[in-house]
């Protein structure tokens, strides 16, 4: 982002000054199509770790049908694969840090419980995924459901501009 000020007499501690700022493409096209959506930072940067904050922004962000009927299904494999963190030399060790993850999410109310569903395992019984129920808690799914909202009501009530 760049900003640009102006203003009569040059100054820019001057009260009536004008500015402009000046955003990344990328970003401009997110904010006019409202492809954002809020979440709680406060809450994601209270996690030490960074698989910890990674899995709430994601959860955050894509987690839209939020509800206690509706669980988060999560798979060790994938959260590997996306997130480029939780490769360890002993898939066991990968395990222990993510389910050590998971408790953090469960003791800051993002989760109520989680389980294990399902353990996929190859030659001489090495682990190679374990699909993950996670059950949300009525915090999480409040905030899901507010940012839901909020974005609904960007869409509906800001006008488009067209760049020019």
């Amino acid at each position: 982002m760049s900003l640009s000020g102006f203003s009569q007499e040059g100054e820019v501690d001057n009260p009536g000054s004008k500015w402009i700022a000046y955003f990344h493409p990328l970003i401009y096209k997110a904010m006019q199509a409202i492809d954002y959506r809020q979440f709680n930072y406060q809450l994601m940067m209270g996690f030490k770790t960074q698989i910890a904050r990674w899995l709430y922004k994601r959860l955050a962000h894509y987690y839209t049908n939020a509800g206690m009927d509706s669980p988060i299904t999560l798979s060790l494999a994938t959260i590997q694969d996306e997130s480029g963190m939780l490769v360890r030399a002993r898939m066991n060790d990968a395990v222990r840090e993510f389910e050590g993850v998971l408790q953090k999410l469960k003791k800051k109310n993002v989760f109520v419980s989680f389980s294990r569903v399902n353990e996929i395992r190859g030659a001489k019984n090495k682990i190679l995924d374990i699909v993950y129920r996670a059950y949300p808690h009525p915090e999480f799914i409040k905030s899901v459901k507010a940012a839901n909202k909020r974005q609904s009501d960007d869409k509906s009530s800001l006008p488009k501009v067209d760049p020019k």
